[in-house]
C-alpha cells in the first residue's frame, strides 16, 4: 500500500483480485468444457459460443491482472525515483 496514493493502491489491489477471480472462472469453465468433450470423445458437437466465452474470460482476467500489476510497477518506479531525488539532494548539501 502506497501511503501517498491510498485510493490508487486500493484500486490496484481490487483490479488484481478481480482479475484473478475472472481468470479462475475462465479456467474452471475451460476445464469443464474439456472434461465434457473428453467424455463423449468425437461424438458430440463443440459449443463454439462457450469456447469463445472461456477464451474471453481468460484474456479479460489476464488483462485486468496486468493493469493492476502495472499500477504496482508505477508505484515502485515512483518510490525509487523519490528516494534517488532525496539522495541527490543530500549529496548537494
Amino acid at each position: 500500500m502506497n501511503p501517498r496514493f491510498p485510493i490508487l493502491s486500493f484500486f490496484s489491489t481490487v483490479l488484481r483480485v478481480l482479475g484473478w477471480l475472472v481468470f479462475a472462472g475462465g479456467l474452471i469453465s475451460s476445464l469443464r468444457q474439456v472434461v465434457a468433450l473428453a467424455k463423449c470423445l468425437f461424438n458430440c458437437p463443440v459449443n463454439i459460443p462457450w469456447l469463445l466465452q472461456n477464451i474471453g474470460l481468460l484474456l479479460t482476467g489476464v488483462i485486468v491482472i496486468v493493469i493492476g500489476e502495472l499500477i504496482g510497477v508505477a508505484f515502485s518506479i515512483e518510490k525509487n525515483t523519490y528516494k534517488m531525488a532525496e539522495a541527490i539532494e543530500k549529496q548537494k548539501q
